[in-house]
């Protein structure tokens, strides 16, 4: 599962995950089968090697044949890290933009519940990375330097991905939109402050779009010049003294300056009713959660460092481990607890410390501060932009390298980058509000930092059940995913599966309870006409059942029947037959009245739809009559079809363009 995973062929060896340690003779030669996994779910290639397995005279460690491919790898490709190079990369990926939202947390929990809920977290999120990286390396010759590999070698193949997959995909490329939006927002900020003393009417060189297109430029070249994650390491330094720098100058100045007038620390009165309360008091819960990010390139990290058994890269990692959470801590805890007592309740949710200092002390702050402030953020978020940008990277070149078997070219790799960092400058224009949705983010990507660990310590290590570390692991980690045991006669797939079913119709019974507020929240609101357009941001009554409903939509309750009948093995009855078109009916009523304005939306679903009519009926028919080459049917389906795909893709830019450039009228529940 990691990046060697060998099957002994001794008759006296029955594990298939782990090099046999049974025997401890000198010099004994074995025939092992080297297993690499595609964690994309490819099919898995073995390949007959062997080696010798004893002791060197003066090392006196196991000489192991790594995976070849692990060398082709950025994240892998250099070994040569140390315990300074881990506290570059954790310093960097670990402070940043998420904590200036700390203080909108605080004003919600007031004094006593924001510093034990921060407290609690950190020692929570600083003890699952104490797990992680001694998960690294726990079976004897297998390393795993990616965190969806080690998933999938705790809890199965299947489980592992379907676990992991999202939340790393979305720590990785989510985060570097935000990055994007952020950085860009502060090269705009940055402009203004030079050029047009900080105001918003003088001095508008570029749109917002285009301040997010030059940040996306200067991250992909920076980029270019990288080719692994080892060789970032002075980036992740400069980067980490960028965020403890401008973490340091923004509660420094906003203790020295002084509070505004109105400040109160009451968190009653940031809310109306105790439904809102309650709402401030879960997002409050989720800034904190997600405050504490970077477990997904912890392992990444670790793989840049060289390991023997007698000097394991544990060690060097848990040094650096230390080093930088002691950094973290002193600029994190400062941050929440000074921002909180300079603004109080009027820090705004959306801009959170940066916003706050622009907005109250913007007149009598010099703009040789301003500039430098602005410009550490801009630093801090193009290197961290290059860590949390390799997992997808690596990802990419395994892809080519698993269906080649042979490196990645040069030219492919910058073309890696250049296609990755263009994608998520698409995403950052297309959703510019994504950093309203960061609680509910943060919720759903909080398992891979303090749940997943503790769950895959007890599927890999195996401690005796009740001991200290059972009920400890269990007890952490059955946060949002229930109970289970793991033995040899039940093996944790089983009861992980269950828990994992249980955690998911929670959740979802979680949300079906919280679609009334949002309901409620944006009725309140329906003769107000929400203008959704380039560079504009929804309110956060309406975002989240904006992102919702059209997911909500991808749903066909045609497919209940079918789902009851292969579970129950009999024909649905006819009562459940009527109950299922009422359900249906009723939710496309809902959808009709919360999306009126769903027509303007026609060229571009028209544009997606497209193929379902002129293009798959031509591939279909010579998938499957196997026509003769060369034939007129041939050429005239592959023509036909490869017409159809360019003219859905030419009507798909074309909506976009046209959304992107006039905006469009988001009326939600106000049908005309």
């Amino acid at each position: 599962m990691g990046e060697v995973a060998e099957v002994s062929l001794e008759p006296f060896v029955t594990s298939t995950h782990t090099i046999s340690t049974t025997s401890r003779r000198e010099q004994q030669s074995l025939q092992v089968i080297t297993v690499t996994v595609n964690p994309f779910g490819e099919a898995a290639t073995a390949t007959s090697a062997s080696f010798r397995h004893g002791q060197s005279g003066d090392s006196g460690h196991h000489h192991i044949e790594p995976n070849p491919q692990e060398a082709w790898l950025p994240i892998t490709e250099s070994r040569k890290g140390n315990a300074c190079s881990s506290v570059f990369h954790l310093l960097c990926s670990g402070i940043g933009f998420q904590a200036l939202a700390l203080p909108v947390a605080f004003a919600s929990l007031g004094w006593f519940w924001g510093t034990l809920c921060l407290s609690m977290t950190f020692v929570w999120q600083l003890y699952t990375i104490w797990l992680l990286v001694h998960l690294h390396e726990s079976v004897t010759g297998t390393r795993y330097s990616r965190y969806l590999r080690l998933s999938i070698a705790a809890f199965g193949a299947k489980m592992g991905k379907l676990l992991s997959i999202f939340p790393v995909m979305y720590l990785s490329g989510g985060t570097c939109v935000m990055l994007i939006i952020t950085g860009g927002g502060t090269l705009e900020l940055l402009s203004q402050t030079m050029y047009g003393d900080g105001s918003t009417h003088n001095a508008k060189i570029l749109s917002g779009a285009e301040w997010f297109l030059v940040f996306t430029c200067l991250a992909i070249a920076v980029a270019l010049f990288f080719h692994n994650l080892n060789s970032i390491a002075m980036v992740s330094l400069l980067g980490a003294i960028t965020a403890v720098g401008y973490c340091t100058l923004i509660w420094v100045l906003s203790v020295t300056k002084g509070r505004p007038d109105g400040v109160s620390h009451d968190p009653s009165k940031t809310a109306t009713s105790h439904a809102a309360r309650i709402r401030g008091i879960l997002n409050a819960v989720g800034i904190i959660a997600i405050a504490f990010r970077g477990h997904n390139v912890v392992l990444e990290i670790q793989g840049t460092m060289p390991s023997s058994t007698k000097h394991p890269s544990h060690e060097p990692m848990w040094r650096g481990v230390i080093k930088s959470y002691v950094l973290i801590s002193l600029c994190i805890f400062p941050l929440a607890i000074g921002g909180y007592w300079a603004y109080g309740n009027m820090i705004a949710a959306n801009g959170g410390m940066l916003g706050a200092f622009s907005k109250f002390h913007r007149h009598n702050t010099s703009k040789f501060v301003k500039v430098t402030i602005y410009l550490l953020v801009v630093i801090n978020c193009l290197s961290a932009f290059q860590i949390y940008a390799m997992p997808a990277l690596d990802n990419l070149e395994f892809a080519y390298s698993s269906k080649k078997n042979k490196p990645c070219p040069g030219w492919l790799r910058k073309g890696f980058r250049v296609f990755f960092g263009g994608l998520t400058f698409f995403v950052a224009v297309a959703l510019p509000f994504l950093g309203s949705l960061a609680p509910l983010l943060g919720g759903l990507t909080l398992p891979l930092t303090f749940a997943y660990p503790c769950f895959m310590w007890i599927a890999i290590k195996k401690p005796r059940p009740n001991s200290a570390m059972w009920c400890l692991n269990l007890g952490l980690g059955s946060f949002g995913m229930g109970t289970m045991h793991s033995s040899p006669e039940h093996p944790s797939r089983e009861p992980m599966w269950r828990g994992v079913t249980k955690y998911i119709c929670s959740n979802f019974i979680v949300y079906i309870s919280s679609c009334n507020r949002w309901i409620l929240g944006i009725w309140k609101h329906e003769t107000q006409h929400l203008k959704v357009c380039r560079g504009h941001n929804i309110p956060a009554t309406s975002d989240k059942l904006f992102k919702r409903i059209p997911n909500l939509r991808h749903a066909s309750f045609g497919q209940l029947g079918v789902r009851l009948q292969q579970q129950e093995n009999n024909p649905c009855p006819g009562w459940l037959r009527k109950g299922f078109r009422v359900l249906f009916g009723g939710f496309t009523f809902f959808v009709a009245v919360a999306l009126p304005f769903l027509g303007s939306l026609a060229l571009l679903i028209g544009g997606l739809t497209l193929p379902l009519t002129f293009v798959y009926p031509c591939f279909m028919w010579i998938a499957i009559k196997k026509l003769r080459p060369n034939s007129a049917m041939r050429y005239l389906n592959l023509v036909l079809g490869s017409f159809g795909m360019v003219l859905s893709i030419l009507l798909v830019a074309a909506a976009t363009w046209n959304i992107a450039s006039k905006g469009m009228d988001a009326n939600f529940f106000h049908p005309h």
